[in-house]
């Protein structure tokens, strides 16, 4: 039997969450083992603290600084054997291990997101990865039209499992109930949250806003609303938690910057907490079919993100029926059995690569050595 071997960094977010659902709805065909890489220079209080409900979990402590490549390629390459495949969703030292291994196994590496890191993976590491798997058409797409006939490692775009929404009722209530989940930084447009409610408050709607989340804006978040009594934070809660505060929810805003595929916003649809979003280029699109089942507004126009509110906050059957529609797209698009099966019929068909070695004496020094060795040697070639 097979083992699919998840290797993603130790940090409690959207990648997180597509793995526990791919772990948690696993088939039969295979065992599961999942490889949480944790630098010691990050933020202990992110740390994933479950099991992913997996066969085996194995976290893989390192530090940044002073810690070689080659002492964390060999935690990993302990981990694997012949009957393994790699499911990389970083791309950065799990797939340098692969040249220090004495096999060759699968590779598959699920793209999440819209970000130059990901990119830089395929561009510099795609000779070793047998299949992409992306979290949306947009990004397949994008691939395709990047790197064109220079990219030749097959392609999916696979829409990830979420749990289905537990059975619950819904509340109504007088005021508009909106929320936020996530990180409480400048990537995900937080900023503009306070000034949403100071546009509602100027017309005065009777809103109740609820922050779950932590993150560097965090103070800066509480002095705008320090006077501000309709505003409640809970910080960073357990996915079972959010889960269960989403039957209080009416609104769920997410004005982000920069985007892929939100997990969050497909777990509110899936307890019918209608989004209102930014306007990206991304998989939002795919999901949220304009004024049908959620909003979409342009970067930073917080007047229009208020008028939507508004909206619904006046028209309970509109919100009613939106609600609705939210459930029944986000249970279409994104069946955890369906879904996982996809993704482990992707990975089982997967092959691997050969390709050709290439191994480094820097990988045995201290990772701040090394870096700055490299840099040397690129300013004297200048």
């Amino acid at each position: 039997m097979k083992t699919l071997v998840y290797i993603l960094p130790d940090k409690d977010a959207g990648v997180a969450s597509v793995v526990r659902n791919l772990v948690r709805f696993k088939t039969s065909r295979f065992r599961t083992k999942v490889l949480l890489l944790h630098n010691l220079l990050d933020d202990a209080n992110r740390r994933v603290k479950d099991d992913f409900n997996a066969d085996k979990i194995v976290r893989i402590t390192y530090n940044g600084k002073w810690s070689s490549k080659y002492s964390v390629y060999k935690k990993i390459r302990h981990e694997l054997d012949k009957d393994t495949v790699m499911v990389s969703n970083d791309g950065a030292i799990e797939l340098d291990t692969l040249d220090y291994m004495k096999f060759t196994i699968p590779v598959a590496y699920i793209m999440h997101g819209d970000f130059k890191h990901y990119f830089n993976v395929l561009k510099v590491k795609q000779n070793k990865i047998g299949r992409v798997i992306t979290v949306s058409d947009f990004l397949k797409t994008k691939i395709e039209e990047k790197f064109k006939e220079d990219f030749s490692t097959p392609v999916e775009s696979i829409k990830f499992p979420v749990p289905s929404a537990k059975v619950f009722t819904r509340t109504p209530a007088a005021s508009i109930r909106l929320v936020f989940v996530g990180s409480l930084c400048d990537r995900k447009g937080v900023l503009y949250l306070a000034r949403i409610t100071s546009v509602l408050d100027k017309v005065s709607i009777d809103y109740k806003m609820t922050i779950i989340g932590d993150g560097d804006k965090e103070a800066e978040l509480k002095k705008l609303w320090k006077k501000n009594s309709r505003v409640t934070f809970l910080g960073k809660l357990d996915n079972s938690e959010v889960f269960d505060l989403y039957a209080e929810q009416d609104i769920i805003l997410l004005p982000s910057k920069g985007e892929g595929l939100p997990v969050v916003i497909v777990e509110a649809m899936k307890y019918g907490v209608v989004p209102i979003t930014t306007n990206l280029e991304s998989g939002i699109p795919e999901l949220i079919d304009g004024e049908i089942n959620g909003f979409t507004v342009p970067i930073g126009e917080v007047e229009t993100y208020a008028k939507y509110i508004e909206q619904l906050h006046l028209d309970r059957s509109l919100l009613n029926k939106m609600s609705e529609l939210c459930v029944l797209k986000a249970e279409q698009m994104f069946n955890p059995l369906t879904q996982t099966k996809h993704y482990e019929g992707a990975f089982n068909s997967t092959m691997p690569k050969k390709y050709q070695v290439k191994k480094s004496i820097l990988n045995y020094l201290p990772m701040t050595v090394a870096h700055r060795f490299k840099l040397y040697l690129k300013n004297d070639k200048h």
